[in-house]
């Protein structure tokens, strides 16, 4: 018998043609939305994947079988955006996405003109006329008027318009308006001359030339004179100093000056104030070089040997030959109607350049029957400066931006575009491009030779788009000069999303402190077919990323297996990465994805190739905060709102996505956790407002600093006029962190050193909480809990556990209580590392210091509530003395009271102390730990916040000094403590 088995093919699987999505606007304000899809051909054999991201991030993600049907997506909100795609299949009619409707576009409520003046003379200006809101999409129109005729009128659809506008007089008129317009707005406005006259110019010092120019060797006396341009009009002060290696400087102030100690070591610099803008009014006077007479000027050359056009401002410099020359080189810059500008110096800078300058260059002395000149003029237009340094692009504005829905509406249109290039003197070469799709329509190219370039292209039709671009070679390393202007209106769907996060490797926060080290991840969602991706990040070029107040974070080579970043590609359902490789390490015309080029460097960036994938690239890297000058002296001269160093990390797509994150190191602070009032008798003059950094304050409760008390008033009869305090409107506490002159004057940001979560505020305090009699209760409180009872003795003692703190002198000691420990006339130690178990402590130190060696902390065991006597806490009550910590004490649990109870004459046990030299909480030494506190703290905190240098992350609960108030302190307070404190539960609770 024989069995014959028959094998069949499996069909082919049916790929995606056109894939239909609906709806694909989302409406504003909703959360979920059912939306419908449905995928040709009938017989389509894939899945469809469902992407859902929020503010560029991805936020869920669904693969869903079958061609068509229903589905659900929640969580949506403003930023949100549906992707549907087709597993099978890469048209691209098999992508889809579905946003949220965007806001509508609102009506002209104003409309402001900048500058609102024309002072006489002005002869030609620009404007920048701004509509508010931004979301304007109407049209403005600026027109030149004169003489009553409109002579230029220009008309764009934007929020912005720059309006340039030439031979303004006495009869001009610029006019603004803008439509459509709400019923009340005002979108109407005009710019006229004034007649007022311009204020005359200060007169000052523009150059100074010093006779004779070299000191004479072998001479100890020689006379000095020196003239200053202009000669009359304003009196100069000149100064004359001579220098002498190992001698103090010799300083004359006079117009001559007559020196009659000088040597071969000699220097004399003079110089004169005020000094002109731009000017340079000092001079240098060496001693004569060589053993004989000096060389005199033999020939003269100038580098650049042209003046740059439309350049005002150009640096110069001579070569004067021989090389030891020891005269004058003198500059003169000439202009029509205006007076001469005077240099003197090899190298010189001019601020004041026109198109109609000419400058002279002088060496003197000559030698005889040589020419010791030269000549410079303004480059003819397209010349280049003679061989002076070209230098390259770094930005590139175009104007307008957009190609208006007014003008591609019309037959026959054309528009003017115009590229402005960035730095001043950079001399162009620009290429414009009109294209409709992929189909190039006109190229026109400008020659170098100005760094605005202007073109007229006509028959623009809402599928034009206008490129333009400075040729790469002459753009700067990490800069782009290329703009693309594209009709109004038309949106084309993103490539992709770029994202970028920044933070410290190992708390993963936002702040990072010197010798921390960063890390950088850049990932990019591709939302269509793309091949290639180019990334470019321009602020760590060439590897150093610079904060905004000069430290450097520097990018840390070979961090990634001898790689200075690490590329992955998403591959999978799941979180799964798989490594890129760089293009040269592949075998010659692979076609597997890799890279080549770097982020850091050059033009073009990382340059992503071959890319097949819809899964995210993710580009990481790595960076050192290798110095920083965030240190508390320098803290010190900054404002007090200001909350630390930023670092600014911005990369760029080739397409125009563009991302950032940014790194804090901050300066100290102080954070406490916990709702309690916190009372300061001042300002602290250290520490930072950390609410500058985000919205995160230092103090979650409200922070009350007293009020001056007002001046004694006549008594009198009536009702008059009661001051009370009242409860603040919740506005007025929301801006109570700010300078507002439209808050009442109490609560315009009081303590610039902290911010609150719920007000800042000044006001006059309860007569109970005023400093004088709250020492006075404390004074009387301590006496009578402690009457008799120096159980600890009158000598220094050293505490190693605070469950025991010693038997000597403390069993036979009259305590009733045996919980409440005193010293006095000495200094308590404490240097223990047991934790502090249960039950209730008070620990009193009156004439001596609290030495705190150690950490001190509770025991960890939970509380028991069905016996609130056996919940730990303690306190230390500091009379006539201070509190001293140790730099490498982190963590202090418990109650901390230091108080200078003596006004006037002796304080602790030295009798030619002063009042107020205790109640501190000092550190002592420097420290760059954190400081824990928990429970509360009276006294002067500041000593010991300025030996803190800790940085912290206030997001993460970590700061310099961070107080956190600690419950126990209502289930089990240590004794006498109600006395010492008042406490009053009932108050609290209100």
């Amino acid at each position: 018998m024989v069995f014959v088995l028959e094998v069949v093919a499996p069909p082919p699987p049916v790929e995606c043609t056109q894939l239909t999505l609906t709806p694909t606007l989302i409406p504003t304000g909703t959360t979920s939305q059912q939306f419908t899809v449905s995928v040709d051909p009938p017989d389509y054999s894939g899945d469809i994947n469902w992407i859902h991201t929020r503010n560029g991030l991805t936020w869920s993600r669904a693969t869903v079988p079958g061609r068509s049907g229903t589905f659900t997506v929640n969580e949506l909100n403003q930023t949100s955006a549906v992707d549907v795609i087709a597993t099978l299949g890469n048209a691209p009619a098999c992508r889809a996405r579905a946003i949220v409707q965007p806001p509508r576009f609102d009506a002209c409520r104003s409309l402001t003109i900048t500058p609102n003046t024309l002072g006489p003379g002005v002869t030609q200006q620009e404007f920048e006329i701004a509509i508010d809101p931004m979301s304007f999409a109407g049209s403005i129109t600026a027109q030149h008027i004169k003489n009553g005729t409109v002579v230029d009128s220009t008309t764009v659809q934007n929020y912005k318009l720059l309006f340039r506008v030439t031979g303004i007089d006495a009869t001009s008129v610029i006019r603004a308006t803008a439509t459509p317009d709400e019923p009340t707005g005002v979108c109407v406005g005009e710019v006229r001359p004034t007649d007022e006259p311009p204020p005359p110019p200060p007169i000052a010092c523009t150059s100074l030339t010093a006779s004779p120019t070299l000191i004479e060797r072998g001479q100890s006396t020689q006379t000095f004179q020196a003239s200053i341009t202009p000669a009359s009009g304003f009196t100069p002060t000149i100064t004359w100093v001579h220098s002498r290696p190992g001698e103090p400087d010799e300083v004359v102030t006079a117009a001559s000056a007559t020196f009659t100690t000088l040597n071969d070591s000699s220097t004399i610099r003079v110089s004169a104030t005020p000094v002109a803008p731009g000017a340079t009014c000092a001079a240098t006077i060496p001693v004569r070089p060589g053993g004989g007479g000096a060389p005199d000027c033999q020939a003269l050359s100038v580098s650049p040997n042209q003046i740059l056009r439309d350049n005002p401002r150009q640096s110069f410099s001579a070569n004067v030959f021989p090389n030891n020359f020891p005269g004058t080189v003198t500059w003169t810059h000439v202009r029509p109607g205006l007076p001469p500008e005077t240099q003197t110096g090899r190298s010189v800078t001019f601020t004041t350049l026109t198109n109609d300058s000419r400058i002279n260059v002088q060496g003197a002395p000559v030698a005889s029957g040589a020419s010791c000149q030269a000549d410079l003029s303004v480059a003819p237009p397209g010349g280049g400066g003679g061989g002076g340094p070209k230098l390259k692009c770094e930005d590139l504005t175009v104007e307008p931006d957009v190609i208006p829905r007014s003008v591609t509406a019309q037959a026959n249109n054309e528009l003017t575009f115009s590229a402005l290039a960035e730095p001043l003197n950079f001399f162009g070469g620009f290429t414009w491009v009109r294209k409709e799709g992929d189909r190039i329509l006109e190229t026109i190219t400008h020659q170098p030779g100005s760094r605005r370039s202007t073109v007229k292209f006509e028959d623009l039709t809402p599928r034009t788009v206008i490129e333009v671009e400075v040729d790469p070679r002459r753009v700067a390393d990490g800069r782009v000069c290329k703009a693309i202007i594209k009709p109004q209106g038309i949106t084309r769907p993103p490539d992709g999303e770029l994202v970028k996060r920044a933070f410290e490797v190992r708390s993963r926060g936002n702040v990072i402190a010197p010798n921390e080290t960063a890390e950088f991840q850049v990932t990019f969602t591709p939302l269509q077919n793309v091949s290639e991706l180019t990334l470019l990040d321009r602020n760590m070029r060439n590897g150093i990323l610079n904060g905004s107040e000069g430290s450097r974070i520097e990018l840390v080579k070979a961090a990634f297996s001898g790689r200075d970043f690490k590329l992955e590609v998403e591959v999978g359902s799941g979180n799964q990465r798989a490594d890129i490789p760089r293009c040269s390490e592949l075998p010659i015309n692979a076609n597997s994805i890799c890279y080549t080029g770097s982020p850091f460097t050059g033009q073009s960036g990382l340059r992503v190739e071959n890319m097949t994938t819809t899964g995210d690239i993710i580009l990481t890297y790595r960076g050192k905060l290798v110095n920083s000058v965030i240190t508390k002296a320098y803290c010190r001269t900054l404002e007090r709102s200001f909350c630390g160093e930023k670092f600014v990390n911005e990369v760029f797509d080739n397409f125009d996505n563009r991302a950032n994150a940014t790194l804090f190191t901050p300066c100290p602070f102080l954070l406490t956790q916990g709702i309690g009032d916190v009372i300061l008798e001042r300002d602290l003059s250290i520490g930072s407002d950390i609410s500058s950094c985000g919205d995160i304050p230092n103090i979650e409760g409200p922070i009350i600093t007293p009020k001056p008390p007002p001046p004694a008033k006549l008594p009198g009869t009536g009702p008059g006029q009661i001051e009370t305090l009242r409860l603040p409107r919740h506005t007025i506490c929301q801006q109570s962190n700010t300078n507002s002159t439209s808050l009442p004057e109490a609560y315009r940001n009081p303590i610039e050193s902290l911010s609150s979560a719920i007000c800042e505020i000044t006001s006059s305090l309860a007569n109970d909480l005023e400093r004088p009699n709250v020492r006075a209760d404390i004074t009387e409180n301590i006496t009578r809990i402690t009457r008799f009872n120096e159980n600890l003795g009158t000598a220094a003692r050293t505490i190693t556990n605070l469950n025991t703190p010693g038997t000597v002198g403390f069993n036979t000691s009259p305590n009733p209580n045996f919980e409440i420990y005193k010293i006095k006339d000495a200094d308590l130690t404490i240097n223990t590392n047991l934790p502090i178990t249960g039950g209730a402590k008070t620990y009193v130190i009156e004439n001596g210091d609290l030495i705190i060696n150690s950490n001190i902390k509770y025991d960890t065991t939970p509380f028991n509530l069905t016996n609130i006597k056996s919940i730990p806490s303690i306190a230390f009550i500091v009379i006539n003395g201070n509190i001293k910590v140790a730099p490498h004490v982190t963590e202090l649990n418990g109650i901390f009271v230091a108080l200078d109870t003596v006004q006037t004459g002796v304080t602790k046990r030295d009798a030619t102390a002063k009042a107020g030299q205790a109640g501190k909480i000092i550190g002592t030494g420097e420290s760059n730990q954190q400081l824990y506190i928990e429970g509360l703290i009276y006294g002067d905190i500041e000593p010991i916040f300025d030996t803190r240098s800790f940085i912290g992350n206030a997001r993460r609960g970590t700061g310099t000094i961070v107080i956190n108030y600690d419950g126990r302190l209502f289930y089990n307070p240590p004794p006498g403590i109600e006395q010492v404190l008042d406490l009053q539960q009932e108050q609290v609770a209100r």
